[in-house]
């Protein structure tokens, strides 16, 4: 692979695939750089024919903050800001790759395993694939039953990483911005739901062994999911999602999976 440094998301569109780079793989420099080493390093080892994009989110219009590994061998996005995670699916939009992965920055999948999710995800583009979600469940007390892993099967909304195609994350940014949100760079941790509904069925969950958590996933003031009213904000935009088909103008079997 080649080190691009990519300023915008219409530069990255024009890095086309080639016969050995038909995946594409992005990490984003978020809450967590200290893992980034470690996840590029994973991704290096895969056997799908792959190429590693990396969002720095970070204020140094070099990168000097990057480790020195982020600086070679990888395809560079610079926001010039922390723009958080949905940036990556703005890039998937514009990537012409025949499958994305997006790995959020708390979790270390196996080359094995990151390898077995392309080889489903092949079967079965039409669907985002992942290993962890959560389902919608009004009467709990948080609204959703969560932490779903180990389980091969549908789920409402994934988590955590996401195996995807250009036409998913257009549609996804379509629903956000029928959603009110029209700026998708600064969606916030709810960009996972308008993925997860963007495809014309349910996404699929796969149980590819243990699955190796970062351990600060689940620490307050870091994990996203640990914030005040994070789970509200959720039940909201499922909320709004399950009325879009009945929006003036909006053509639900383009846009929207009804459930």
């Amino acid at each position: 692979m080649t080190l691009y440094l990519v300023e915008s998301l219409e530069s990255a569109s024009a890095i086309a695939p080639d016969e050995n780079t038909s995946y594409a793989i992005i990490l984003t420099n978020y809450a967590r750089p200290w893992n980034l080493p470690r996840q590029v390093e994973i991704c290096r080892k895969i056997k799908a024919p792959s190429r590693i994009f990396l969002i720095d989110n970070s204020d140094t219009p070099d990168g000097s903050n990057l480790p020195p590994f982020a600086r070679q061998d990888i395809t560079l996005l610079r926001t010039g800001r922390n723009m958080g995670n949905g940036r990556r699916f703005a890039l998937a939009a514009a990537l012409p790759h025949r499958l994305i992965m997006c790995i959020d920055d708390d979790i270390f999948p196996k080359p094995a395993q990151i390898d077995a999710l392309f080889e489903r995800a092949a079967r079965e583009p039409e669907r985002v694939h992942g290993v962890w979600g959560e389902d919608f469940s009004p009467r709990s007390r948080l609204g959703f039953k969560t932490h779903l892993c180990r389980q091969n099967r549908e789920v409402d909304i994934l988590n955590r990483l996401y195996v995807l195609t250009q036409p998913v994350a257009r549609r996804a940014i379509q629903l956000a911005a029928l959603c009110g949100y029209p700026d998708w760079s600064a969606i916030g941790p709810i960009d996972d739901i308008f993925v997860s509904y963007a495809g014309p069925r349910k996404p699929a969950c796969h149980d590819v062994g243990p699955l190796e958590d970062c351990p600060s996933s689940d620490q307050e003031g870091i994990a996203s999911w640990r914030s005040r009213g994070f789970f509200e904000r959720r039940k909201e935009i499922v909320a709004r999602l399950r009325t879009l088909d009945r929006a003036p103008g909006v053509a639900p079997a383009a846009l929207y999976r009804a459930r």
